[in-house]
């Protein structure tokens, strides 16, 4: 969860989820999340540096002064991430553009290291939706597998309605099989 909300204020050029976030006091005392990063360094680090071939992934890969890499992943030739995976298939990838973070940890490691098929399904999951909401206010998300459950994600422009369950910044999905988390940006709807 952590590392989805951490991608997703990545994709937000490092400012908070939380609209109110720079508001110095709030009426009913709730707590604003603190800028991650100053414009100027989310610049900064994600300043492209040459294109090398990467020994341990085998290909060539556009990395940034802060770390991180630029990718063109199978399935989303059209679209570029920043971020990066581990071994066994974790990823921390986001798409300043859509304003989608995505963030993924697996408990059964497998032998890929930028990503696998679980994490690129549920990525390609992810931004398909992206991609349709903004073009219909209505769309559904359907989870496939042992102990799935479908269910519709409501988008409307000052909030997300998951029926039955609705939360600000973060869907949270639960079935038999797995818990599914995905950090939304709220802001991103709500300058309509």
């Amino acid at each position: 969860r952590s590392m989805a909300k951490l991608a997703a204020i990545m994709a937000n050029g490092g400012q908070p989820l939380d609209v109110n976030s720079n508001e110095e006091t709030s009426s009913n005392n709730t707590f604003h999340e603190p800028q991650l990063l100053s414009p100027s360094t989310y610049s900064l680090i994600t300043t492209r540096l040459p294109t090398t071939f990467d020994q341990v992934l085998q290909e060539n890969i556009t990395a940034t002064i802060g770390g991180f890499g630029y990718f063109r992943l199978e399935g989303f030739e059209d679209m570029e991430f920043i971020g990066w995976g581990g071994s066994g298939g974790s990823l921390l990838l986001w798409n300043p553009e859509l304003k989608v973070g995505f963030g993924y940890c697996m408990n059964a490691f497998h032998t890929a290291l930028l990503g696998d098929k679980r994490s690129l399904k549920m990525l390609k999951e992810v931004v398909d939706y992206w991609l349709v909401a903004e073009s219909q206010q209505t769309v559904r998300w359907k989870f496939t597998g042992t102990g799935a459950q479908q269910f519709t994600l409501y988008i409307s422009n000052d909030n997300y309605k998951l029926s039955p369950q609705a939360l600000a910044s973060n869907v949270i999905v639960t079935d038999e099989s797995r818990d599914v988390r995905v950090s939304l940006n709220p802001q991103y709807y709500n300058d309509n």
